[in-house]
């Protein structure tokens, strides 16, 4: 029998390799679970807001932009609360204050903050 608690999950949206093994990294090295998928279908397949934390989503994945109204309204029927990183590559400002999101556009420093502020949330206080 498995004693160990089970390990929070973020889901990863990213179709680069390259990116999603970088932030996978960062986010196994700060003790969570690391889901990624590469497209915007399999976001869908994959998403339900009992089982993840928070989400790190990329703006231009397969299957086009995620950060579209559709994609990010959807997702606060869903949960208004879950903490959400946009990674894209560019600022989308707009977007992340409308949706209560939190920009991190591919800065491993902005990345680790977010990751941060989650392990404080999620550590049991005694």
């Amino acid at each position: 029998m498995n004693n160990q608690p089970e390990r929070k999950k973020i889901l990863l949206l990213e179709d680069d390799s390259f990116f999603a093994d970088l932030f996978r990294g960062l986010i196994e090295e700060a003790e969570f679970e690391c889901v990624w998928v590469r497209s915007i279908s399999a976001f869908w397949q994959t998403f339900d807001p009992r089982e993840f934390i928070a989400l790190i989503v990329d703006n231009e994945v397969v299957g086009g932009s995620f950060i579209d109204e559709n994609n990010i309204t959807r997702i606060r029927e869903m949960t208004s609360e879950m903490p959400i990183a946009l990674n894209s590559g560019f600022s989308q400002k707009g977007v992340a204050s409308k949706y209560k999101c939190e920009e991190t556009n591919k800065d491993l420093d902005k990345l680790r903050d977010f990751l941060r502020k989650l392990q404080i949330y999620h550590t049991p206080h005694k």
